[in-house]
């Protein structure tokens, strides 16, 4: 029987998590990726291009939350790819 008291198992729990969410996020960082690729594109010729699409992005509330999404997946997403970096030899010591 293990001495984990409930605080042992909530951070254990909460470390879990941040894998878990960086195993589901890392499968789509190409498409995260793409998305602030296409919204960068649209900044500099959008409006040359397609005046009507850029003028709907630009206004487009849900675009622009879906791309501060995607920026924070990406960020997120090479903060975790640093720290296993970090671990590997910590784990070929183990």
């Amino acid at each position: 029987m293990s001495n984990l008291t409930i605080d042992d198992l909530e951070h254990k729990m909460s470390i879990e998590a941040i894998g878990f969410a960086f195993q589901m996020m890392e499968q789509h960082k190409k498409r995260y990726e793409d998305l602030i690729k296409a919204k960068n594109d649209m900044e500099n010729h959008g409006l040359l291009i397609d005046p009507t699409l850029y003028l709907w992005m630009e206004k487009s509330q849900n675009v622009k939350l879906q791309i501060l999404m995607a920026q924070a997946a990406i960020d997120f997403i090479n903060a975790i790819e640093k720290v296993k970096l970090q671990l590997e030899p910590i784990t070929k010591e183990l």
